[in-house]
C-alpha cells in the first residue's frame, strides 16, 4: 500500500483557470512582467491553484512532445483570433492529446467554452464600449480587457489598467467581472477596477456588487455606495469614501485629473499613467509637497510649468522625462 500523502483534486473551476493560465503563458509572444506577476499572485493564492496549474503545465509538455514526434496536422487559418479564443500550435494530435490527459472539463471548457473579444487602450487612451444590453464599459488609459461573446452570461476580464462600468441590471442575465482572481458580480451598479499585479480595487458609486474572494471559496462581501475594497492575495479591506472623492477619481472619464491636497510624487505618478514623457521628482522631501487643482490629462507642461511656480521648484527636459527639483 502507498504511503504517499493523499492530495486532494482541485475543483473543475480552478482546473480549468489553470489550463488558461498555462495555455496564455505558453503562446504568448512576449510575456510581459506585469502578466508574469498577475500569474504568480494567482499561484500564490491556494496550494489548489498551484497544484493545478503543476498539472496543466506537466499536460501541456507531454502534449508537446507528443506533436512534436508527428508530422503537423493542418489547422485552420485563424487570422486575428485573439490569445483567448485561438488553438496553441501544437497540432490536432497534441491538442486531442491534452483533452485527454488534463480532463475534458477544463480544456473542453476553454476551447469550447465563451470566445472572448480583447479591447485595449493605448498610454493616453480611452475608449468606451456599449453592450447589447446598454450597459457602458470605459477604459482608462493603458488598459486590456477581455469580453465574452456571450448573450447570457456576460463576463469581462480586466487583465490590467482600470475600467468604469456602468451596468443595466437584469435579473434574468448575472453581469459579472473577473480581475485578479476576484469575481465581482453585478446587483444593479455603477462601480470602477483598478487592476494592479497582486492588488485590486474596486470602488462602488451607485447599486450594489459582490465580491467575491478567490476560487470563490464562499468568503464574499457585499459592497454598498462609497465602498472602496482594496484586495490582495492575503486580505481584502473596505473603506468608507465621500461620493464627492469618488467622482474626483472618475475625473479622467472627461479628460482630467483632479488633485486636492495630494502629494507632488502621487500627482506626478498619475500623469506618468497617461504619459509617454515621465515626469521625474529629483528627491523625497520635493515629492512630500501637497498640491492642488485640476489639469488635462495629456498636458504635462502645464502641470510641471504651474507646480513649479507655485513650489518654488525648476523644471528640466531630459532624455524625454522632465525633472523636477530645486
Amino acid at each position: 500500500m502507498s504511503t504517499e500523502p493523499e492530495i486532494m483534486s482541485p475543483s473543475s473551476e480552478i482546473q480549468m483557470e489553470a489550463s488558461r493560465r498555462v495555455i496564455d503563458r505558453q503562446v504568448a509572444e512576449n510575456w510581459s512582467l506585469d502578466e508574469q506577476a498577475g500569474l504568480d499572485a494567482w499561484l500564490n493564492a491556494s496550494v489548489a491553484n498551484r497544484i493545478a496549474y503543476l498539472r496543466a503545465e506537466q499536460t501541456w509538455r507531454k502534449t508537446a512532445r507528443a506533436a512534436a514526434l508527428r508530422s503537423p496536422a493542418h489547422e485552420e487559418n485563424i487570422g486575428k483570433a485573439t490569445r483567448a479564443s485561438r488553438l496553441p500550435n501544437i497540432g490536432l494530435i497534441g491538442a486531442l492529446g491534452a483533452i485527454a490527459l488534463i480532463g475534458a472539463g477544463a480544456f473542453q471548457y476553454y476551447f469550447n467554452g465563451p470566445r472572448y473579444t480583447v479591447y485595449t487602450t493605448p498610454v493616453g487612451g480611452r475608449q468606451v464600449l456599449t453592450l447589447l444590453d446598454g450597459s457602458q464599459v470605459e477604459l482608462n488609459t493603458d488598459s486590456a480587457i477581455r469580453l465574452a461573446d456571450s448573450k447570457t452570461t456576460p463576463e469581462v476580464v480586466v487583465d490590467k489598467g482600470e475600467v468604469y462600468f456602468d451596468v443595466k441590471h437584469d435579473p434574468s442575465r448575472h453581469f459579472s467581472v473577473l480581475a485578479n482572481g476576484r469575481r465581482i458580480s453585478d446587483l444593479g451598479t455603477k462601480f470602477f477596477v483598478r487592476e494592479k499585479p497582486g492588488r485590486l480595487e474596486v470602488a462602488l458609486l451607485e447599486g450594489r456588487v459582490r465580491l467575491e474572494a478567490p476560487n470563490n471559496d464562499g468568503h464574499a462581501q457585499n459592497l454598498e455606495p462609497g465602498d472602496v475594497a482594496v484586495a490582495t492575495p492575503r486580505a481584502t479591506t473596505i473603506s468608507k469614501q465621500a461620493q464627492t472623492a469618488l467622482s474626483g477619481e472618475l475625473s479622467w472619464r472627461q479628460g482630467v485629473l483632479v488633485f486636492y491636497h495630494t502629494t507632488l510624487a502621487e500627482a506626478a505618478a498619475e500623469f506618468n499613467r497617461y504619459n509617454d514623457r515621465k515626469i521625474v521628482i529629483a528627491d523625497a522631501k520635493i515629492g512630500k509637497m501637497e498640491i492642488n487643482g485640476t489639469f488635462r490629462t495629456n498636458d504635462v507642461e502645464m502641470f510641471t510649468d504651474v507646480t513649479a511656480d507655485i513650489l518654488g521648484l525648476h523644471t528640466e527636459k531630459l532624455d524625454g522625462k522632465t525633472l523636477m527639483g530645486r
